[in-house]
């Protein structure tokens, strides 16, 4: 049977490695030329199949173009785009802000001593 503390130290695990790719997302834009990163997304399979949209079509265009600062256009290829940018960079800033803090101010444990604590 998992103790209560186990079970918070998964749950940290999860959220701090879905944080840092919440950032490499994030900065996939800002790193990748847009033709590269384009080609390394695949089509939709149910727009291919159905020609119908899916809420994730147009978001990896979507999130290329809010990095860029265009927001209007952004949201005419999806409309959940902002809301899923936003809620990806609250993630990731959270995630850096949070290992930021343990590394620094918990007596220089970092992140080993808070997933190695018994």
């Amino acid at each position: 049977m998992r103790t209560f503390r186990q079970i918070c130290k998964a749950i940290l695990i999860v959220w701090l490695v879905f944080g840092g790719t919440c950032c490499l997302i994030l900065a996939a834009p800002f790193i990748v030329q847009e033709d590269v990163l384009y080609s390394m997304v695949p089509e939709c399979s149910r727009q291919a199949r159905y020609g119908l949209r899916c809420p994730l079509c147009g978001m990896t265009r979507s999130f290329v173009l809010v990095s860029s600062g265009r927001f209007a256009e952004a949201r005419d290829l999806n409309p959940y785009a902002l809301y899923v940018y936003a809620a990806f960079l609250w993630n990731g800033v959270s995630a850096v802000a949070f290992v930021l803090v343990e590394a620094t101010f918990k007596e220089g444990r970092g992140l080993t001593g808070i997933v190695r604590q018994k």
